[in-house]
């Protein structure tokens, strides 16, 4: 069930992604904004690869070390995804 979500989660960027690329004008540079995209994609890509870890690790009765790679995903993901966010579109904004 969760990888489902997961997954359309990743349909739901694409969509996205399509959506924004059709109303925007074509442009050879990276802006904020698909710079965004591209993070929240590959975000959404790494937490399916923790998520079938976990479900693996769970599967083979190895709860405890599961869990353990849950709790630290949890908080590494808001942490990094933020970061990686605001340096690139500081990057982005000054060079632009």
């Amino acid at each position: 069930m969760t990888k489902d979500i997961y997954f359309i989660g990743i349909l739901t960027l694409v969509a996205y992604q399509i959506m924004f690329s059709a109303d925007l004008p074509k442009i050879a540079y990276l802006t904020v904004l698909m710079s965004f995209m591209i993070i929240s994609f590959l975000t959404m890509c790494a937490s399916v690869a923790v998520n079938l870890i976990v479900a693996a690790l769970d599967n083979k009765g190895r709860y405890a070390e599961g869990n353990r790679v849950d709790w630290h995903c949890r908080y590494m993901f808001q942490v990094v995804y933020l970061l990686i966010n605001l340096i690139a579109g500081i990057f982005i904004h000054s060079t632009g």
